[in-house]
């Protein structure tokens, strides 16, 4: 979620989105539609997330001259709906495309469309489509909280937490826009009301990975770290292949100043996520765990195929390699310094720099500090500390600074 700046990264990722829509998709097909045996069938199969079963319905029903014009639209959405679970993007805008050519009242298509213009990066386009759905049927949440979750994770978190407030009045048991409302309102540092809206989306999901992972970051916010690791690894049960549930242990054992079981946890949470932005930021993660008590030659190994791997953090990782490398070989004379580390991975970060600086900052501290630097080191924690909008990022700098000044961790939310 937004624990890098893969926030937005996060990103992705509104729970059961996909079958919310098709509730509201499966409400509208004409008698003309469901007189049809294929296209029946078809929408039983994207109900039943048969979707191969579902293009190939649709698909066969779209091949008969005579298909009534209110049967082909349904046919195109199921059709669509297919490929878009399938990962079929250009397929699946094609087919909502063509349905609201035949019918440009479909709010369904749009609410389609829209979720699908806004996984190829088209946001402007997305919210036209959520915002003409909305047009059509101003009282169904669904568009609304896509719209709102859409504004949330391009910053615009005022506007985000409007659309959710009407989506919640209207359907109080939204777990995506409970769940998002909460992420905006943590944001904005509405922690009580951001603790509302998590609980709440918890107890109506007690096993939705991404309710479970908003719970941990904001139990981690007050300094509640043994119960945040209870969630953590109920999150694992649920999910043993969501890297970010084991970065979420390795992470709080870090904070709990558990550093060989953080190592652990961080090295196979890098291990998972291939060639992701995800294994970059981890492995700098994984880096700091070696300084404190892993394994440093194994470190910079993982950091080297990280950066082979990730070219957009290519350059902050190659720098960290390198201080290890030189710290590691004892150099007399060493040709690379933490602040030309700072500078160089705040130009690879120049996409989102305000964001990734705090990530930069928490890490190099880490580093000048372990190197000897230790004014130029807790400077550079105490910039990051400050970075609240980034909460592991501001979290891992408050505990690194409680260790150094020998006092208590102070949350960054109060009980």
């Amino acid at each position: 979620m937004r624990n890098n700046t893969f926030t937005g990264s996060v990103l992705a990722s509104v729970i059961g989105l996909f079958a919310a829509a098709w509730q509201g998709a499966s409400a509208q097909p004409a008698t003309a539609a469901s007189d049809d045996a294929d296209v029946r069938n078809c929408l039983n199969a994207v109900d039943a997330q048969a979707y191969d079963l579902a293009i190939a319905l649709c698909g066969r029903a779209l091949k008969r001259e005579g298909l009534p014009p209110q049967a082909r639209v349904t046919a195109l959405i199921g059709r669509g709906m297919g490929f878009s679970a399938n990962g079929d993007t250009g397929s699946a805008h094609t087919a909502f495309t063509e349905a609201l050519r035949i019918d440009p009242g479909s709010w369904t298509a749009y609410v389609q469309r829209g979720y699908v213009r806004s996984r190829i990066g088209r946001r402007e386009l997305a919210l036209l489509d959520y915002s003409k759905a909305i047009e059509l049927k101003p009282d169904e949440p669904v568009a609304r909280t896509l719209r709102g979750v859409m504004l949330i994770r391009a910053g615009e978190h005022t506007l985000g937490i409007a659309d959710l407030d009407v989506a919640i009045r209207q359907a109080p048991d939204t777990i995506d826009a409970l769940l998002w409302r909460g992420i905006a309102r943590e944001h904005q540092r509405e922690f009580d009301q951001a603790f509302a809206d998590i609980e709440r989306a918890h107890a109506l999901a007690p096993e939705n990975i991404d309710v479970l992972d908003a719970r941990i970051v904001l139990l981690a916010r007050r300094g509640e770290f043994a119960k945040a690791m209870t969630y953590a690894m109920a999150g694992q049960k649920v999910d043993p292949d969501r890297a970010m549930m084991v970065a979420n242990e390795g992470r709080l054992a870090w904070l709990m100043g558990d550093h060989r079981r953080a190592f652990a946890r961080m090295k196979r949470a890098t291990e998972m996520t291939g060639n992701t932005e995800h294994a970059g930021y981890f492995a700098l993660w994984l880096a700091m765990s070696a300084a404190h008590g892993g394994d440093p030659h194994q470190a910079s190994r993982t950091m080297a195929e990280a950066a082979r791997r990730v070219p957009n953090r290519a350059v902050h990782l190659k720098h960290m390699i390198a201080l290890w490398r030189e710290r590691l070989d004892r150099n007399p004379a060493p040709t690379m310094t933490a602040a030309s580390v700072i500078a160089e991975a705040r130009n690879a970060d120049g996409t989102m720099p305000g964001l990734r600086g705090c990530s930069t900052l928490f890490k190099v501290g880490v580093f000048q500090i372990r190197f000897g630097q230790r004014a130029a080191g807790l400077a550079s924690l105490e910039e990051a500390a400050r970075g609240e909008h980034r909460a592991w990022c501001s979290m891992g700098a408050r505990a690194e600074l409680a260790r150094q000044r020998g006092v208590a961790y102070k949350a960054v939310v109060p009980r």
